[in-house]
């Protein structure tokens, strides 16, 4: 987690997800950035902003999600992907009351679902401390630094 832009979320999630992958780790990436840009590194812009908002993070915290329609290979191997949305930039608010129980506990329990099926979760984060550093906090899993 980090307040500012530009210090190497993202690039850190990547790359090393692309490193354990090469050990013969299995990696899940979750592009929790409202900005997607973990998904447009990994599928190029046009795909990544063309995807449904019903197969990406947004669903994850509209209590919508179905763990076969979100998770996607990222194109590298043994490493997926929960693309990133536009679409989730309502729950990174700064205020927690604004934000419905479903959205707090959603990536907890999909994560929760999926959990078994990976050796490492990195989860790239947003560049400022609102809600979905929190979701991330609050999933069990350790988000990028």
């Amino acid at each position: 987690m980090n307040q500012k832009g530009g210090v190497a979320k993202t690039s850190t999630c990547h790359h090393l997800a692309g490193t354990l992958a090469l050990m013969g780790r299995r990696v899940l990436l979750v592009d929790n950035d409202p900005q997607s840009s973990l998904t447009q590194g990994l599928w190029g812009p046009s795909v990544a902003l063309s995807v449904d908002p019903a197969e990406t993070i947004a669903a994850v915290y509209s209590g919508d999600a179905f763990v076969e329609r979100i998770i996607k290979p990222s194109g590298v191997p043994g490493v997926d992907l929960v693309p990133g949305s536009v679409h989730s930039t309502r729950h990174n608010v700064p205020v927690p009351y604004e934000a419905d129980w479903d959205a707090q506990v959603g990536l907890k329990g999909f994560l929760d679902e999926v959990r078994e099926n990976y050796d490492l979760i990195l989860i790239d984060c947003p560049p400022n401390l609102h809600l979905c550093i929190l979701y991330a906090v609050n999933s069990g899993t350790s988000s990028n630094v």
